[in-house]
């Protein structure tokens, strides 16, 4: 049975849910057998990074601790890494002794992002919650003594968990006072829905998928459903190019041929907005074109005037 009130064990399976989501946003070609994609994307989205080299002349995937000497620019020099299912505890260099491939250039990962907005979620979850439980129960209830708070109690339980509630004494209304809660619930359902939506849109932005997260309650034109667009790209962007030049990286220290690019809905929205800027570029040629042709066109009336002139 789904618990709201269990606030870390949701966070964590929404973080999860979303995880399995971003897991397909790249695609590798020609990875070795000891490189499932799924462990190397798991390891740069929720650590930031992943460190390939080969144990007993086969490539892994690994994260560890960083250290030694600061280089000029106070990056760590080498990485220990510990894996007892291959018996392998060592200090590398990191830049020579395997590939450093980063998940973004501050390595933070993207597991932020979603801890952030799905905590975000579960807290306005909540607030669902109880909001639908006030306007199931209709009124708050104070009690002056024990049994009669007993009966309220045992009441409000019966109301939240669905079922019809039963007051078995008439001396119990003499001990209680009620006060409506339903002023203003349809206007507060309708906020807690909208924040849901907005909460959910700027987390999908953050990770380069559209989601309109615009409240007006009419409909929106073209440029206002793209009104986010340009805001998409950035970091998904600098996830892909950081991930480009770690495999160029890989390709050149072990002989490898991997490549990789967007994969999903990322791949299809990227080639979908290039398509939409060619064309864009196309539109404005031929308008410079037709400005153009119009100059020549004022010209040569010009000089047609000009002639005429002569001629009188």
């Amino acid at each position: 049975m789904y618990n709201y009130k269990d606030k870390t064990g949701n966070i964590e399976m929404l973080n999860q849910y979303m995880l399995s989501r971003t897991l397909s946003m790249f695609s590798y070609d020609s990875l070795p057998l000891s490189l499932p994609s799924v462990e190397i994307e798991k390891q740069l989205q929720k650590n930031g990074y992943t460190f390939i080299t080969k144990v007993e002349d086969v490539l892994y995937a690994f994260t560890g601790g960083f250290g030694g000497e600061l280089d000029p620019y106070g990056n760590p020099t080498t990485i220990i890494i510990t894996n007892p299912s291959l018996n392998f505890n060592k200090t590398l260099n990191i830049e020579n002794d395997g590939v450093l491939i980063k998940n973004d250039d501050l390595q933070l990962g993207i597991s932020p992002i979603f801890e952030k907005y799905n905590t975000l979620l579960i807290e306005n979850e909540i607030t669902m919650y109880l909001n639908s439980y006030n306007t199931r129960i209709q009124t708050l209830i104070s009690a002056g003594d024990d049994s009669t708070r007993e009966s309220a109690e045992q009441y409000i339980k019966k109301m939240i968990e669905g079922e019809l509630g039963i007051i078995g004494e008439n001396r119990l209304f003499d001990g209680i006072n009620a006060q409506t809660t339903q002023s203003g619930s349809s206007n507060s359902t309708t906020q807690i829905i909208e924040f849901n939506q907005y909460i959910k849109a700027s987390l999908f932005n953050d990770v380069g998928l559209n989601a309109n997260f615009n409240m007006k309650r009419e409909r929106l034109n073209s440029s206002e459903v793209e009104l986010n667009t340009d805001g998409l790209h950035p970091l998904i962007d600098n996830m892909l190019m950081n991930r480009e030049k770690g495999i160029a990286k890989l390709n050149e220290m072990y002989q490898l041929d991997i490549s990789v690019e967007f994969g999903s809905i990322w791949k299809t929205r990227n080639i979908s907005d290039k398509v939409e800027d060619e064309e864009s570029i196309v539109e404005d040629d031929e308008s410079i074109v037709e400005d153009e042709e119009t100059i020549v066109e004022d010209d040569e009336s010009i000089m047609e005037d000009e002639e005429e002139k002569k001629v009188v």
